[in-house]
């Protein structure tokens, strides 16, 4: 569940405040190019164990059906005592054009 949303993420991702809000990280995941996908999967499953950040660039395809190129930071935010990870901060941006200047 998200507790926050700001415009630029729901821009990126095509989607309004409201409509984000409803949706889960598996319906947003489905959106993901798949190869770039199962890395990032990989990298949740680490950060949800050892509470480690990460950053990664993935293709995602947008609500109105083009592509773009994110940028993703996902760092643990906030933890139990016995050091579980309970929320996490995630923060995202377009590199669409820096990401086509390098190819």
């Amino acid at each position: 569940r998200f507790e926050y949303l700001n415009d630029q993420c729901c821009e990126i991702l095509g989607y309004s405040r409201e409509e984000l809000s409803n949706l889960g990280l598996k319906e947003i995941f489905a959106s993901i190019q798949k190869d770039h996908l199962s890395a990032i999967e990989a990298n949740l499953a680490k950060a949800s164990t050892d509470g480690a950040q990460f950053t990664i660039d993935f293709k995602y395809q947008r609500r109105d059906g083009s592509f773009i190129w994110c940028h993703l930071i996902y760092c643990p935010f906030e933890r139990a005592k016995n050091g579980e990870t309970l929320s996490y901060l995630g923060v995202i941006a377009d590199v669409t054009d820096e990401n086509e200047s390098r190819n």
